[in-house]
């Protein structure tokens, strides 16, 4: 600061300056809950450690447990963004594979291989109906070459217990588009099962083919008999046994 002696003369000394809030601190900790942003609390990491080597030596400069507590919100949501990313990332790749896998393993004749791919009906599949189904298959399309998804249609909503995916199916002699059904999780536990529940090619022409097969309607009931005759209301009532009564 500067004043003038009772003299006049003129005297400097060294200026103190007033305690302040560190503006990187508040920037890094404004990031770092920026959750709903991947990117910000990664930032909010990287200005909280800056913030932190810039305040040391520097007593005017305040928010020093700001900066920190951006730096550990910031790493917490940065792992959390990393492990969702993640997930995503892999259920992805297992959306694109699990089902050409599983075709090329039923084209292959590991029916096993194939049935480890499905869940419920499909997973209990006997060997003569996994045959049939790639039988005809065969018969129609020739041998299969790959499978990928079908980018042009809308996507499933996200959250269901089963998604079904559109396909594009290309086997020897054509172009079969597919419908894949995945059971995500299982209804009774809630814990995750990420399987096939069906696959289906749809076959305007010659009709669609389903793995598993659905269940045929039950057969060998009794046919209903006719029915009975409506009563007629004008009939007489019936007489009691032993004739009418004497009037």
């Amino acid at each position: 600061m500067s004043y003038y002696d009772a003299g006049g003369a003129f005297l400097e000394t060294d200026a103190v300056e007033q305690p302040r809030m560190s503006g990187l601190a508040i920037a890094a900790l404004v990031c770092a809950l920026l959750v709903c942003v991947p990117f910000l609390p990664p930032i909010g990491v990287i200005l909280g450690l800056i913030a932190v080597v810039t305040m040391v030596g520097k007593p005017h400069l305040r928010g020093r447990g700001m900066a920190i507590a951006a730096i550990v919100v910031g790493l917490i949501f940065s792992v959390a963004w990393g492990v969702a990313g993640w997930f995503i990332y892999s259920f992805g790749k297992q959306i694109e594979r699990m089902p050409t896998e599983a075709m090329v393993a039923g084209t292959g004749g590991d029916y096993a291989a194939f049935r480890d791919r499905f869940n419920g009906d499909g997973a209990t599949a006997s060997d003569s109906e996994v045959r049939a189904f790639f039988s005809e298959v065969n018969g129609r399309y020739g041998e299969f070459r790959s499978m990928e998804l079908d980018r042009s249609a809308p996507p499933p909503r996200p959250g269901d217990a089963q998604m079904v995916f559109p396909y594009i199916v290309v086997f020897e002699n054509a172009s079969i588009p597919a419908r894949v059904e995945f059971q995500m999780m299982d209804e009774n536990t809630g814990s995750l099962v990420n399987r096939l529940s069906s696959i289906e090619l749809l076959d305007r022409e010659r009709g669609n083919l389903r793995f598993p097969p659905l269940p045929s309607p039950p057969t060998g009931l009794p046919p209903a008999g006719p029915a009975a005759p409506p009563a007629d209301a004008s009939a007489s009532p019936a007489e009691p046994p032993g004739g009418s009564a004497a009037p």
